[in-house]
């Protein structure tokens, strides 16, 4: 059987009561040092983040999901990326690994790919820099450039770290 979470989505219930899962559904959290008088002080700052109803309305009535693995209140135990996943899915992934067992946002990319390549449909919502989304906006096309070393200005030599870049084309 099926719960249901604030947003009234279904999700499954927990399959193992011995998982621990500090993350409550679409949690944001961090750590920050700070030094005071010598001592250094471990500040946590939890910070839950949750789609606005009415943006999670828009998005449902285009989608019609039938599931989310990312709940909240998150059950006890409960992990999103060892479930099966419904035929329509809406995902707003923690953004740190450690803001749940198993993994953050890219544990839950991989996972949307799986599913999604056995015929299931996924809506994710992401954290994107700000002239990502002007270029989306402005209608760019994006694609993958992959992940390949750019050359140093001067000695022309790859860099050590390639990273992944896209491709924005505004025709």
């Amino acid at each position: 059987e099926r719960i249901r979470d604030i947003h009234n989505r279904p999700h499954l219930p927990v399959r193992s009561a011995a998982e621990k899962c500090e993350r409550t559904g679409t949690a944001r959290g961090g750590s920050a040092a700070a030094e005071r008088g010598g001592y250094s002080v471990l500040i946590l700052m939890k910070r839950y983040w949750l789609t606005p109803e009415d943006r999670y309305a828009e998005l449902n009535k285009e989608f019609n999901f039938d599931f989310d693995p990312c709940p909240f209140p998150l059950p006890a135990g409960y992990n999103g990326l060892e479930v099966e996943w419904g035929k329509s899915n809406y995902v707003n992934p923690p953004f740190r690994k450690e803001d749940c067992v198993g993994g953050g946002m890219t544990a839950f990319i991989h996972k949307a790919i799986k599913e999604n390549r056995q015929g299931k449909q996924v809506v994710l919502i992401l954290p994107v820099f700000a002239h990502i989304n002007l270029l989306l906006e402005a209608g760019a096309e994006m694609r993958s450039a992959g992940r390949f070393p750019f050359l140093d200005t001067e000695t022309r030599k790859p860099s050590s770290h390639p990273h992944p870049a896209a491709l924005f084309i505004l025709r």
